[in-house]
């Protein structure tokens, strides 16, 4: 069979169309292939750099947290710092202000032992009545005879005074202890037997007036004693020659008062403080026990017991 000029472009036309097909699907083939490659290449690329940015923004924080943490660092120690320093401050304040109140302490014992010094010339006397009409020299000499010179007489019985000293000879000056309610010491407000201030100018015979005065005057003791007050001391209204409402002590100052009041307070209770008494010179002391066989002085106000 005699192959035509037709037949051989038809051949022809079909070649190359295979092949024009071959050659595309090798050539989509390798294109897909390259492509793959530079897409990996791309995304490799791309994820790079997004890690790149992501670490670098990771760095980023760190090292602002990092100096967050310095500064935190640094405020916490300076913190520390001052901390200390207002401590050491507070320490060193204290140290002064304990300095303070144990010298505060030391110079209200100095001035209170001083004030109890210069009342060691004075008593009180409780429990005198007084007309009111008394006054000044009349006063202070009614005093001394109805209350002082009595004592002194029974002092003289007791072997304690050779004579019995005149009125000027015993007593300085004297008043009477305003009341509360009476702030000009008016005896007409008084409603009781008045507080006497008597200072004498002799210690000794002030000391032998506090010791003897109880006896002297009150009259159970006097009875024991078989004394009975002269005529010339007795007072208008007096029973039986005695007397028993008047009572002298230690003129004390108003600190060794309250000490004296609190540790009676304490007394009450038998425990650390069992009896309570003052000494000549205005001193406290108490007995522990009830024997009375320790016995303790009260060298400050702020002394514990």
């Amino acid at each position: 069979m005699a192959v035509t000029k037709a037949d051989l472009s038809k051949l022809k036309h079909e070649i190359v169309t295979s092949l024009k097909d071959e050659l595309m699907i090798q050539i989509k083939d390798e294109l897909m292939i390259k492509i793959k490659d530079e897409l990996k290449i791309t995304i490799k690329e791309e994820i790079k750099d997004a890690m790149r940015e992501f670490k670098n923004d990771i760095l980023g924080e760190i090292r602002g947290m990092q100096k967050s943490i310095e500064d935190l660092d640094n405020t916490v120690q300076e913190n520390k710092d001052e901390i200390k320093s207002l401590m050491d401050r507070t320490k060193a304040l204290e140290t002064q202000n304990t300095q303070k109140d144990a010298k505060i302490k030391e110079l209200t014992d100095e001035v209170n032992d001083t004030q109890q010094h210069q009342r060691n010339f004075s008593i009180r006397i409780k429990g005198l009545h007084v007309p009111k009409e008394y006054k000044d020299e009349e006063f202070l000499k009614y005093v001394y005879t109805q209350a002082i010179q009595p004592t002194l007489e029974f002092a003289k019985l007791k072997g304690e005074l050779s004579k019995v000293p005149e009125y000027d000879k015993v007593i300085e000056h004297g008043h009477i202890l305003p009341s509360r309610s009476s702030p000009t010491g008016s005896r007409r407000s008084q409603t009781g037997p008045p507080l006497i201030i008597l200072r004498f100018l002799s210690r000794p015979i002030r000391a032998k007036v506090i010791k003897f005065s109880y006896p002297a005057l009150n009259p159970l003791d006097a009875a024991k004693h078989k004394w009975f007050i002269p005529k010339e001391y007795r007072l208008s209204n007096e029973k039986n020659n005695q007397r028993g409402n008047i009572q002298i002590n230690g003129d004390l100052t108003r600190r060794n008062s309250e000490l004296l009041a609190a540790l009676r307070v304490e007394a009450k209770k038998k425990d650390k403080v069992h009896k309570v008494w003052t000494t000549l010179n205005g001193k406290i002391m108490y007995a522990s026990d009830p024997e009375s066989k320790n016995t303790k002085i009260m060298n400050s106000l702020f002394q514990k017991y």
